[in-house]
Order: C-alpha cells, then structure tokens, then sequence
C-alpha cells in the first residue's frame, strides 16, 4: 500500500486514517444489520398483535367487543327495569305471615281460637281470628293498613302484627 499524505502537517496519518474509517464503517454496518434484525422482530410482534386469534386485525376484534359490551348493557339495562317491576310488584305480596294459637274462653279446652296476620313490606295485609267455644266458631276478618287496622285490635291480634311486621319466628 502506498502512503499518501493527508496533508503536509500530517505525513504518514493516510494509513491509520483509511484502516480507521474502515472500522467505523464495519461499526455502523453492523449497527445497521443489528438495527434491521431488531425491526424485523417488532414487526413480526406488532403483526402478531395486529393479528387476532381467529385471524382477524386488533380493529376488528375492538369492533367485535364493543359491540358485545353494547349489547351487554343493553341487556343489563332491560334487566335492571324488569328488577325494578318485579321489586314493586314483590313488595305488595305477602311476605310476613304469623300465626297466634289460644284459648280465648275459659269453656273449650286446648288452644282452638287463633289469630294470622298475612302482611307485605309495607305492614299492608289482612288479620283472621278465629274464637272458638263450646257453642261454635266465630271467624273475623280485619283489614290492616301500615300495621293498624280501623277496627279495635285485641290484644293478641296487636302481639301477631308486631311480630309479623318485625319479622320474627312464630313462637
């Protein structure tokens, strides 16, 4: 090889400039072949993520999802309404049922009367007693309105709606 001086300041520096340049340019060759390696993986991973299970793009399966989310709350929705009937509806039904069993007259023997509270959430509902004797059965039916009636209340048809609007067990 022939040195050729880079400048007259310089003489003899030709060689080691050109064998430097050389390496820098290997350096960024293989730079530029890491770099292209390392794109093409991004790429095959960014196509894999693109690319759904069933083969379809990620825009698609977005679609597909929301789409599914919508029709979810759709149907959450009617849910929700249909609840909120069945709610109304549910608290108008009978819900607390008591029963008293008694001896009202001192003639019969054994607990023959009774008292049955049938009351809803609201304490709304119907008292049947029954006072039972020797001579027969009298039945009396009593409407009740948020646990009072407008008809006097004995004293065990009281205790049957306290317990019936508390919830308690029959005892």
């Amino acid at each position: 090889m022939i040195d050729l001086p880079v400048s007259p300041l310089m003489p003899g520096w030709g060689s080691a400039l050109t064998l430097l340049s050389l390496f820098v340019a290997a350096a960024a060759g293989l730079t530029a072949a890491l770099a292209l390696r390392r794109a093409g993986r991004i790429s095959r991973r960014y196509e894999a993520l693109m690319t759904g299970a069933e083969g379809t793009d990620l825009a698609s399966a977005l679609d597909a999802l929301g789409a599914r989310t919508a029709a979810l709350e759709a149907r959450l929705a009617a849910l929700a309404s249909t609840a909120a009937a069945t709610e109304a509806r549910v608290r108008g039904a009978v819900q607390c049922v008591r029963v008293l069993r008694y001896s009202a007259l001192n003639d019969s023997g054994g607990d023959q009367s009774f008292v049955v509270a049938m009351l809803d959430a609201d304490g709304d509902g119907v008292l049947l007693s029954s006072l039972a004797s020797r001579a027969g059965t009298r039945v009396f039916a009593k409407p009740v309105r948020d646990g009072r009636s407008s008809y006097t209340l004995t004293e065990e048809e009281q205790r049957v709606v306290a317990e019936a609007r508390r919830g308690e067990k029959d005892g």
